[in-house]
């Protein structure tokens, strides 16, 4: 008497070792009703991930891989044939797809694109596997049509029939199946500007396939498929698109055309009345320089600069010939008051007249000591004109600024007469400063600054903090320096 099993459709199982083999991401499933024995098998779907490829590298191909095990029972065997067609080839170890009763096996496997066979870059070809197989199994009987029933035989009780008993029937079963594969095979194409301005922010694109999915990493080591990129002179714009363990590269040249730099205008700046400007404008410098010559402290100016400046521009890549030109007046002025004693009364004393002797020779030192404090005032301005034919823009500039340096300082000096080994009198001058705290107070307001877009811009800050120490002797200065605080922006605009 034969033992009933329930058993599972060998046809079932051997295309899913097959599917397994040559995707591990495969889905194949087998389901039995073991419950009610009716031994029903059904392969519910295949799907496979695509086989990436690319004709840049013929001797690089990804494989899938996966294994399966399967033993056998006392009515399973049979053996199924596996052929391939399409851009792929597989392996499969052991070669062999048998098996026999009462035995189990363990099968791996791998599937990858043809070396010999790529698709054309930015196509996708359709590949497939087909197993034939023939096989030997046992069911209840009536519980499928499928398969021809070689003979039958009693359980003599098992799950399906109980204690009863029941007849099961042994089957043939040979068939055909198959699955397909994409097989991918990727492209990257460079997009954007081949002619441009030495300088320029230019946009490149990486049109890939697929178009999404996978890394696409350029020369300068950005990543995406968009990206912005500043050219300062020729260069190759290259994109690597990488995807499933294969990369395709594509690139581009890029002409940078450089721009001359600034050179001083010739001739009268297309401005009206630029002549008398410039006449009106020396005899204010001349005058302004009569009046604060009466004003005591140190003055810088008032310096009262005139400039035309010409360049060529460009667009595209393509230069104008002097297509770009600023015209500006420029003034500034400086008043500083420097060492003034501070304290009240000011705390500035002088020590008694010291007199020492060194080797025989004589010296009588004066030596003064106090707080000191050095502030000015400075100012800078400037009106103007600004024309690029490139961009185009044409439009006035203008800026002005404030800036107020203080500092705060400890000092002593000494002046040290002696006599000359060779009779004459002479003298020596020393200068301590051991400690010195600086910084200053600004304002600024621009209009049109960066281009003739920019508009009006305007800043109230305190600059850095630094502390010194110097000492002077000889007309040498030995010093130490230090910013102790950036400082700040209290206003802004915008």
């Amino acid at each position: 008497m034969k033992k009933c099993y329930t058993c599972i459709h060998y046809s079932a199982f051997i295309f899913t070792l097959a599917f397994l083999l040559v995707d591990v991401n495969a889905i194949a499933q087998v389901s039995v009703n073991a419950s009610s024995g009716s031994g029903q098998v059904s392969v519910s779907g295949s799907s496979f991930s695509p086989i990436y490829v690319s004709v840049q590298q013929p001797g690089n191909m990804p494989a899938s891989t996966g294994s399966y095990s399967k033993t056998t029972d006392q009515f399973e065997n049979g053996t199924v044939t596996l052929s391939s067609s399409g851009p792929i080839t597989y392996q499969v170890t052991p070669a062999a797809l048998a098996i026999g009763t009462h035995q189990t096996k363990t099968w791996t496997g791998k599937i990858m694109g043809d070396p010999t066979n790529i698709p054309p870059a930015g196509t996708t070809a359709t590949a497939s596997i087909t197993g034939n197989y023939n096989i030997n199994f046992s069911r209840p009987q009536g519980a499928s049509s499928y398969g021809t029933v070689t003979s039958t035989y009693n359980c003599g009780g098992c799950p399906v029939h109980g204690t009863s008993g029941g007849t099961h029937e042994m089957v043939n079963d040979v068939g055909q199946d198959s699955v397909s594969i994409n097989v991918i095979s990727i492209k990257a194409a460079v997009a954007g500007k081949n002619l441009v301005c030495a300088g320029d922010t230019v946009k490149y694109t990486a049109t890939t396939y697929p178009a999404s999915g996978g890394t696409v990493t350029w020369s300068t080591g950005q990543t995406g498929r968009v990206v912005y990129i500043v050219v300062p002179n020729n260069m190759t714009v290259k994109a690597t698109f990488s995807i499933g363990g294969v990369a395709y590269i594509d690139s581009m040249g890029v002409i940078a055309t450089p721009v001359s730099p600034w050179t001083f205008g010739v001739g009268v700046p297309p401005i009206a009345g630029w002549k008398t400007i410039q006449d009106n404008m020396k005899i204010f410098n001349d005058a302004a320089k009569k009046v604060l010559s009466f004003i005591p402290g140190k003055i810088t100016g008032p310096t009262i600069g005139i400039g035309y400046q010409l360049r060529d521009c460009c667009k595209d890549g393509l230069v104008t010939v002097r297509g770009e030109s600023q015209v500006s007046i420029d003034v500034a002025m400086g008043y500083y008051a420097t060492d003034i004693p501070i304290g009240w009364p000011p705390f500035t004393a002088q020590l008694p007249p010291w007199n020492f002797t060194v080797c025989g020779y004589q010296f009588c030192a004066i030596i003064n000591y106090g707080f000191f404090l050095n502030a000015g005032a400075e100012v800078k301005g400037s009106l103007g004109a600004k024309k690029n034919v490139c961009k185009p823009e044409d439009c006035f500039t203008g800026s002005m600024g404030l800036n107020f340096p203080v500092s705060l300082s400890a000092k002593a000096t000494a002046q040290i007469a002696y006599t000359t080994w060779w009779g004459n009198p002479d003298t020596l001058g020393v200068q301590v400063t051991p400690a010195s705290v600086a910084s200053s107070f600004y304002g600024s307001v621009t209009y049109n600054a960066a281009n003739c877009n920019a508009g009006l811009a305007a800043a109230i800050g305190i600059g850095a903090v630094t502390f010194s120490a110097s000492v002077k002797i000889l007309g040498c200065t030995l010093g130490y320096s230090k910013n102790i605080w950036d400082g700040c922006v209290f206003y802004q605009i915008p």
